[in-house]
Parts: structure tokens; C-alpha cells; sequence
């Protein structure tokens, strides 16, 4: 195959589902170039953005063919899959989440922030694990508790012994984790705030300071989350 040939059939491949019509396509949405037909019904039923394009007196509302100008063709197709009946089981990949929540926000389709919820609080309880400390005996460094400072076996009071403790952690990676930190406040996720602060007090401090996601999170945020990690290296709790 020629170079010539092999672009014009890179050009030529589909890479969305919906650029084949169906049955029930009505309207065509044109993006990067590219058409992608759906049906006006499916979207009118998840979007009342859809809905009020194209029962009022819009001038989308008689049309056709509708361009997009400014949307990407993955991103589009991902999202227009969550308003499909046939598609709609299909999970977002975390690389598109962040565009996908924006275009849900935009279209007010409400039960696509409560599936990425959803996705994200299963994803911290799947990837749950206790991590359990080893007990220290009395030469080591201990917390003297009534004075809140370390002691040692040599200091003048006996250095109390320390028992295992269990902490929460996860095998989510850092960057995982703080991303779907930054998307939970960002799109107001608020349900598991909670749950993700907890994830991501079990990292070090340099790599979560160190994180891209986190250099975008609120300050308030990043506040709590420091706060988190010291009580979960004090104490083995965040409460």
C-alpha cells in the first residue's frame, strides 16, 4: 500500500459507532469533520439542554444537521454513548472523565455525574487493603501520650510500647486517586470527598504534593489533605 493510500484510509476509518446511521437517526451532529448521527429522542429523554433545543424555538430545533464547533470526536462519541440505550452500560476510561463530566455539566445530564460517582466510590472500595504496622518494642522511639513528645528506653520515663495498628490504604495509584480528588470537587462529587481524602492520606507527602492533580486542587482541599496525612501518621485514624 502507498503512503497516498494509507492516509486516505486512515481518513476513512470510523472512530466512533455512530458514524453509521440507524434506524432511528434524526439528526446529525458534525464534529472534527466527522458526522455522528443519533436520535433526537434519546437525547431529549437524558439532556433538558436536548430537550430545549429541540422543542422550543431554537434554531437547532427544525435542523438537521447541527455542527459543533470546538468538541472532540472521542470525547463526543464517549459521551454521546452514555445517552444511547444500547451503549449506555459501557464504563468512561479515566482519561476521558474529566471531559465527559464537563459535557454532563454542560447538557445538565445528571445521571452521568451520578455514574462516575458511583464508578469512583466502587474503585475506592475494590481497591481497598489494610495495611497493619508491626508492634515496636521499648528501644525504640515511642509517642509519650500525656506529654505529646517522643521518648526513648534511655529517657527518664520508659518509653511505652507500641501495638500494631491497622491503617486504611488503597491499591489505587496516586495519581488515580488524585484525580478523582480533583473531579469530586470540581463537578462537586461531594458524596465521596470523604471517602478520597482517606485514600489519599496513606501517600507521602512529596508525592502527593509533587502530583499534577493535586497543584489543581482547592487550597481548602489541599489543606485537609495534609491534615489528614499527619493525623494518619499520628494516630492511624483520620478521625
Amino acid at each position: 500500500m502507498s503512503k497516498e493510500s494509507a492516509v486516505r484510509a486512515k481518513k476513512k476509518a470510523k472512530v466512533s459507532v455512530f458514524e453509521t446511521e440507524e434506524d432511528v437517526s434524526d439528526v446529525t451532529f458534525v464534529v472534527d469533520g466527522r458526522e455522528l448521527h443519533f436520535c433526537k429522542s434519546f437525547l431529549k429523554a437524558s439532556s433538558p439542554v436536548f430537550d430545549r433545543m429541540f422543542s422550543s424555538d431554537f434554531t437547532e430545533k427544525d435542523k438537521r444537521v447541527i455542527p459543533l464547533p470546538g468538541k472532540k470526536i472521542k470525547q463526543m462519541d464517549v459521551f454521546l454513548q452514555q445517552l444511547h440505550p444500547v451503549h449506555c452500560w459501557k464504563q468512561i476510561p479515566d482519561s476521558l472523565l474529566d471531559p465527559i463530566l464537563s459535557l454532563a455539566d454542560e447538557y445538565q445530564v445528571e445521571h452521568i455525574r451520578r455514574k462516575s460517582e458511583t464508578y469512583i466510590e466502587a474503585q475506592i472500595t475494590v481497591n481497598a487493603i489494610e495495611i497493619q504496622t508491626a508492634p515496636q518494642d521499648q528501644s525504640c522511639e515511642a509517642l509519650d501520650s500525656d506529654r505529646n513528645v517522643f521518648t526513648s528506653g534511655s529517657g527518664n520515663r520508659e518509653a511505652t510500647t507500641l501495638t500494631a495498628r491497622v491503617f486504611s490504604s488503597t491499591k489505587l495509584s496516586t495519581d488515580q486517586v488524585l484525580l478523582y480528588l480533583r473531579l469530586c470537587m470540581k463537578y462537586k462529587l461531594a458524596n465521596i470527598r470523604p471517602q478520597l481524602i482517606r485514600a489519599a492520606s496513606g501517600r507521602a507527602v512529596y508525592a502527593l504534593v509533587n502530583n499534577p492533580n493535586y497543584k489543581l486542587l482547592p487550597v481548602e482541599t489541599q489543606r485537609d489533605l495534609l491534615k489528614a496525612r499527619c493525623l494518619w501518621l499520628e494516630t492511624g485514624s483520620l478521625c
